[in-house]
């Protein structure tokens, strides 16, 4: 997944593993819609994306949340703006809604 995600983002920004099945992508300097732009492009990217493990085979889904930052914020809030983003988004894709 690391491999996939570094792949999928540009030399200045940061791909990271926070744990179990979850990463964080740091994009710098970067509008909200270069954001929306390019976890789009990590969709396409993700989603056809399959895994073998021990002979079987398993797709991989995501499920992205975006939060911009800016001087004035803390680590720990931003995450947890982010992280509840993503769970929003988990939500609607298990619904079969849109997410990103």
């Amino acid at each position: 997944m690391a491999r996939l995600l570094s792949g999928a983002v540009r030399a200045t920004d940061f791909v990271g593993r926070l744990g179990g099945d979850e990463f964080a992508v740091l994009l710098v300097r970067t509008s909200w819609n270069g954001a929306l732009t390019r976890l789009r492009a990590i969709r396409r990217l993700l989603d056809p994306a399959v895994i073998d493990l021990n002979g079987r085979t398993i797709a991989v889904r995501a499920s992205l949340g975006v939060e911009i930052y800016g001087g004035e914020d803390e680590g720990v809030q931003l995450m947890g703006r982010a992280d509840r983003a993503m769970y929003a988004a988990k939500r609607g894709r298990a619904a079969g809604g849109t997410a990103i």
